[in-house]
């Protein structure tokens, strides 16, 4: 029998258990020894050397004891872990039974409830709504949605839900309030919290890995009516389980002694040095993405110049400050209101001087922008400034086209009988009426005008007509001496 087929039939050098053994690193010989399986493993030696080969068995009787110690370590420290693993899993799984179970229970806080008399469709759409977030964020979701500040989304069980603007932060419509659902929920992550605390986890750094709810049996349940009827109606309670997790800071931590893997034990060092350099390298990814994005931007905006907005007046910039100033004392008043009450104080101001330099400021940086964007812009918007303009002088634009300048020669239109009472009573009714706008001194004036007697109203009616008379001679011999010939046709005509 030759020595290397019984060193085969001896010891698997390739396979010990499922792991593959390196002969120089895993096992620590001497290096004659080391020498001695080399020279063993590379060359088939004749029957005839009896003393290399009695070397060579001896040398592997040593190692087969060796590698059958560590084994029999090995095999017994495997036992110590699965029944310490099961006697935690039989501690933590005797009262209830989830539906996952995971691998790692030791940063993991569970939370459950069963048959809650709630109703789950809500408490549904409201555990899908805090799923996968910080355990403070949801806390401070679900009080805020009780408070009516936020809402729930609802997406899959959404059968007559009416719109809510407040959906629009989960970029969806339909959205409500379910506040028993809520206080269900709030309540079971209270007391994840405290199972966390009682476990040593760090609360602030827990997240929802996992929630679920489900369908609960019906419950038959009556409404009492007046008259002594009732109507039966029945109730949908639900399953709500949930498990925390707490978030890691980033780097592996370091094995724990519950975990008896030699390949981990030989290989965890190599793993920790390469999660640093993972995180490293997505730190720098990150970094070098946004810094092409900011580049892009500035090119951009470089390359596509907006004309600047004209600056805005002192009495503008008065009444902003004056709109931030209400909207801070939470003042409920209509806008124009508020424009009148500004007015009136922008009237009464003494000295407007700082509103005039803040102006003056608008106004100069305006000019600045204003000519760097003409003298940046490209041809083909100077193009189309150009293109606007004439559009503007052409009235091919859907601009207000400007009124064309009346005749200074031209006579006054007549005025109604109601303006010219209007304009010859604006004094008295001022007096008895003070501080009054436009518009309020017209509605009084409608009043007055309308509660007037027929004969009274006679001598303003005839002063109208003779204000018409006049309008009209007026406007003949206007006519004759104008240059239109549309208006000498009209004036022939009459």
């Amino acid at each position: 029998m030759y020595c290397k087929q019984y060193l085969e039939n001896m010891f698997d050098f390739e396979n010990i258990d499922g792991l593959k053994v390196n002969i120089n690193s895993s096992l620590s010989l001497s290096p004659r020894k080391n020498r001695v399986l080399h020279v063993f493993c590379q060359h088939s030696f004749h029957p005839n050397s009896d003393n290399r080969c009695s070397e060579a068995e001896r040398t592997v009787t040593k190692l087969q004891k060796e590698v059958d110690r560590l084994e029999d370590d090995l095999e017994n420290e495997r036992k110590k872990y699965n029944s310490m693993m099961s006697e935690f899993e039989t501690e933590s799984d005797t009262m209830v039974r989830y539906s996952v179970l995971p691998k790692n229970q030791q940063n993991i806080v569970k939370a459950r409830i069963s048959n809650a008399r709630v109703h789950f469709k809500n408490t549904r759409e409201t555990a899908n709504a805090i799923s996968n977030m910080n355990l403070k964020q949801a806390m401070k979701y679900l009080n805020d949605v009780k408070e009516y500040k936020r809402c729930v989304p609802f997406r899959r069980y959404n059968g007559g839900i009416g719109k809510c603007s407040q959906a629009k932060e989960f970029k969806h419509s339909q959205g409500r309030w379910p506040q028993k659902s809520l206080k269900f929920l709030l309540d079971l992550l209270k007391n994840a919290e405290s199972n966390a605390e009682n476990k040593g986890l760090d609360t602030d750094r827990l997240n929802i890995k996992y929630v679920q709810v489900n369908r609960a049996a019906t419950l038959r349940r009556r409404t009492f009516r007046a008259h002594g009827r009732i109507n039966p109606f029945i109730s949908h309670p639900c399953h709500i389980e949930l498990m925390l997790e707490e978030e890691d800071a980033g780097v592996s931590k370091p094995k724990s002694k519950d975990s008896f893997d030699l390949k981990k034990n030989i290989i965890g060092v190599f793993e920790r040095e390469e999660t640093k350099y993972r995180i490293l390298y997505s730190v720098f990814i990150q970094i070098s993405t946004t810094i092409v994005i900011l580049q892009n931007t500035l090119k951009y905006k470089m390359n596509n110049l907006t004309r600047p907005k004209r600056p805005p007046s002192s009495y503008l910039i008065f009444l902003m400050n004056f709109r931030d100033k209400m909207k801070q004392q939470k003042c409920v008043i209509t806008n124009i209101e508020l424009t009148k009450k500004a007015g009136l104080e922008w009237k009464e101001l003494e000295s407007k001087e700082i509103w005039e330099n803040l102006a003056k400021k608008k106004k100069e940086e305006y000019e600045i922008k204003l000519d760097y964007y003409m003298k940046n812009r490209t041809e083909e918007e100077a193009a189309e400034d150009v293109q606007n303009r004439r559009r503007k002088i052409n009235g091919n634009d859907n601009i207000k086209k400007k009124k064309k300048k009346k005749d200074p020669n031209q006579p006054k239109r007549p005025q109604s009988a109601y303006f010219l009472w209007m304009n010859g009573n604006r004094k008295d009714i001022n007096t008895k009426f003070p501080n009054m706008g436009i518009t309020m001194f017209s509605r009084k004036a409608s009043e007055i005008w309308k509660q007037m007697t027929e004969d009274d109203k006679i001598k303003w009616q005839t002063a109208a007509q003779a204000d018409r008379l006049r309008y009209n001679e007026e406007m003949k011999t206007f006519r004759l001496n104008s240059n239109n010939p549309t208006a000498q046709m009209i004036n022939s005509c009459e």
